[in-house]
């Protein structure tokens, strides 16, 4: 069905939160390219399950999530889940120990936001 998706019909959606690391309150901003057709989207729902790997960026020290735009559409676009996203986390005074935390916190919490099985059902 990859063949059948097209630029004009993926989905956006961001997700602005924050979460607590070690007494620091550290905001993200959770973005989600959703390429996959309404059949894909139906048969995904129905097994609670993606047909592929989801592809999850991380925008490195000092970029933003603008740059990684179309790496995401063109990752959902032709990603076997037809789901890509971006966890785009501000700089925690932690360093890198705070936002590896940031980054497992974010993936245990997502199964609790509307966000599971690509951010639209």
């Amino acid at each position: 069905m990859a063949d059948e998706r097209a630029t004009e019909q993926i989905r956006i959606v961001q997700q602005r939160d924050h979460l607590v690391i070690d007494g620091e309150r550290i905001g993200y901003a959770l973005h989600c390219y959703d390429a996959r057709t309404g059949a894909e989207r139906a048969a995904n729902q129905a097994r609670h399950a993606l047909d592929g790997a989801l592809i999850v960026v991380l925008p490195g020290h000092g970029q933003t999530a603008f740059p990684s735009a179309l790496l995401l559409a063109e990752s959902a676009l032709h990603g076997r889940a037809g789901v890509a996203w971006l966890a785009d986390i501000d700089p925690p005074t932690g360093g890198d120990p705070a936002r590896v935390a940031s980054v497992e916190q974010i993936r245990a919490g997502i199964g609790e936001t509307p966000l599971l099985m690509g951010g639209i059902n």
